[in-house]
């Protein structure tokens, strides 16, 4: 019995393992237009728009110490509504200067005139840092606050 199991199995990846033919013959190109016609379509459904400054505007950051996120509010000012949001957290220290430089692109349905709130992961992975306008518990030994400069890179608009 055991024998006659093997055969068969044996005779199945035979047939599994032979070669099959998965082209098709006398396939032809078929006539394309000039380039010209092409790159004209290709701009008439472009879906990305640079994001003036007043299309989304950006507002309440925050990041309290030993945070795992940071959350702030994004408006649309715009007219359609927008689907993804590319922009870049600069984080600065008291004093001024660059710590960390980060872009991002997420989802963030917002339509038009509405706010919605965006959360991200913490760029700060140690827990030692706050953002200088949030809460600072009492018993907190060491910690270091920044600033943070957002910029809205680019709108995706939803269609």
């Amino acid at each position: 019995m055991k024998r006659i199991l093997f055969l068969l199995i044996a005779t199945a990846a035979v047939f599994a393992a032979t070669s099959q033919r998965t082209t098709r013959r006398s396939l032809r190109a078929e006539a394309t237009a000039s380039a010209t016609e092409n790159s004209a379509q290709a701009a008439r459904y472009d879906t990305v728009t640079p994001a003036p400054p007043s299309l989304v505007e950006i507002k309440g950051y925050d990041k309290p110490l030993r945070s795992r996120r940071e959350t702030f509010f994004a408006t649309n000012t715009g007219e359609g509504t927008v689907g993804r949001l590319a922009f870049t957290i600069s984080y600065f220290d008291t004093d001024g200067r660059l710590m960390h430089r980060a872009s991002h692109n997420v989802d963030a349905p917002i339509p038009a005139g509405e706010t919605r709130q965006i959360g991200l992961r913490s760029w700060d992975t140690q827990q030692a840092f706050y953002y200088e306008r949030s809460a600072v518990p009492a018993r907190t030994e060491q910690a270091t606050p920044y600033r943070v400069s957002i910029a809205v890179d680019t709108v995706f608009e939803r269609l």
